[in-house]
C-alpha cells in the first residue's frame, strides 16, 4: 500500500517556556472581555525578548527541511487564542502563508487540533467508512509543544473540556539575498 501520495507532514518541537504563558495569560486577562468568545488576539506588539525563542524553532525547522543556508523564515503574524470549556473554532487554512505554527501553552492541553486530509472534498463520495480512510487526525500533545504544518492543510479545534491557551503563527519562507 501507498500512503505517501498526498503526504501532509507534520513536525513537532518543544518549547515550554514559562514566560510565554504568563504574557499570553496577561494578554488574555486584559482583553477577555473586549473579544467575544471565542477569544482570539491578532497581536501586533510581541516583546522582543520572547521572540527569540520562536526564531529558534523556526531555524530548526529550516534545518530540519534542509534549507537553512538558502532560506529565511519570517514569522508574518501571530494570533493568541484561549478557549474557555465548551468554545471550538471551525475548519479554516492559513494560506496565502507557506507554514503554520500552533504552540500550545496551557498546562495539560486536552487535545490538538484535528487535520483534515487536503482530498477529503475528492475523495469522501468513495468512502467506505474504514478506519484507513480518516479523513481528520489529532495528534497527542503536552504543554510546550509546537506543531507546524503546511498551510494550505486544513484544521479545526473540537469542543474543550477546559481552559486551552494556544499561540498560532504564520511563516513565510523567502530566500537569502
Amino acid at each position: 500500500m501507498r500512503d505517501d501520495l498526498f503526504s501532509c507532514p507534520i513536525r513537532k518541537y518543544n518549547l515550554d517556556d514559562p514566560l510565554l504563558l504568563r504574557w499570553a495569560t496577561e494578554q488574555y486577562e486584559q482583553e477577555k472581555f473586549n473579544i467575544t468568545s471565542p477569544f482570539r488576539l491578532h497581536i501586533t506588539d510581541f516583546p522582543a525578548n520572547l521572540s527569540t525563542s520562536y526564531t529558534d524553532i523556526t531555524e530548526q525547522f529550516l534545518e530540519d527541511l534542509k534549507i537553512q543556508d538558502n532560506t529565511v523564515a519570517l514569522i508574518t503574524d501571530i494570533m493568541l487564542t484561549v478557549l474557555e470549556k465548551g468554545d471550538s473554532l471551525d475548519r479554516c487554512n492559513t494560506l496565502p502563508s507557506h507554514y503554520t505554527a500552533t504552540h500550545y501553552l496551557s498546562e495539560n492541553p486536552e487535545q490538538s487540533d484535528i487535520f483534515h486530509h487536503p482530498a477529503k472534498s475528492l475523495i469522501d463520495p468513495f468512502n467506505p467508512n474504514l478506519d484507513e480512510w480518516v479523513s481528520g487526525a489529532g495528534l497527542y500533545v503536552n504543554q510546550g509543544d509546537v506543531i507546524i504544518h503546511p498551510s494550505f492543510l486544513e484544521y479545526s479545534t473540537p469542543k474543550v473540556d477546559r481552559k486551552r491557551i494556544a499561540m498560532t503563527l504564520l511563516i513565510r519562507l523567502h530566500p537569502k539575498n
